[in-house]
């Protein structure tokens, strides 16, 4: 496989004290099976493609790695974390202005003592939370090399010519909502979170030919 298309991504970046941040990234992945078999020119070969390791390791002086998010988009769509959560809760109250107490509407009515919490959380719909899948669920068992036996995993299917090419997308992005912090609002994090490195390892796999 190669990296086919450069990430992209526009009105998706904001630069604070000098630092450019992106809400996520994307990255395009091109697939083909070429097999030469002693002959001068290659033949392209229709191969499933699967996920066969994948792991998010820490680089950095601190952990940023549980807070990523890797989101692949192909014949069978996953999102994966660093563990097996199945899912991440995105509300809740929190302190942004770090005067030890809940966000409060103040414009709601005006009245401290009948003003409410706020619940951040996505306006749309369903933005409470969202699933994720356990590693197991998109990393095929390789028990057999000529055959994988769990079409539930595929990624996509390379084509039979060199004309064509077969892509997945991967997106990353960093969950805000990762509980690193302590006391009333976890999901508050501290400074030393930030410009923090990471690594994702993924490998790919398909069958192989029985001769």
């Amino acid at each position: 496989y190669k990296q086919a298309v450069s990430p992209a991504v526009t009105n998706n970046d904001v630069a604070v004290d000098g630092v450019t941040t992106w809400a996520y990234k994307e990255y395009k992945l091109a697939f083909q099976c070429v097999d030469y078999n002693n002959a001068s020119t290659p033949s392209y070969k229709a191969k499933k493609v699967y996920l066969s390791h994948f792991a998010i390791v820490k680089t950095g002086t601190n952990d940023i790695a549980p807070a990523v998010r890797v989101q692949i988009d192909g014949t069978h769509d996953f999102i994966l974390s660093q563990g097996d959560a199945t899912s991440t809760v995105t509300k809740g109250e929190l302190d942004l202005n770090g005067n030890g107490k809940s966000d409060k509407n103040h414009w709601s009515t005006m009245d401290p003592d009948t003003e409410t919490a706020i619940e951040y959380k996505n306006a749309a719909s369903g933005g409470e939370s969202y699933t994720m899948q356990a590693k197991s669920d998109a990393v095929v068992t390789i028990t057999d090399i000529y055959d994988f036996d769990d079409d539930n995993k595929v990624l996509v299917t390379t084509p039979e010519s060199n004309a064509d090419t077969s892509f997945i997308t991967v997106r990353v992005w960093l969950e805000g909502w990762q509980q690193f912090g302590t006391g009333d609002y976890p999901a508050i994090w501290s400074k030393d979170y930030m410009q923090q490195d990471f690594e994702i390892q993924m490998e790919f796999a398909c069958e192989a030919d029985k001769q």
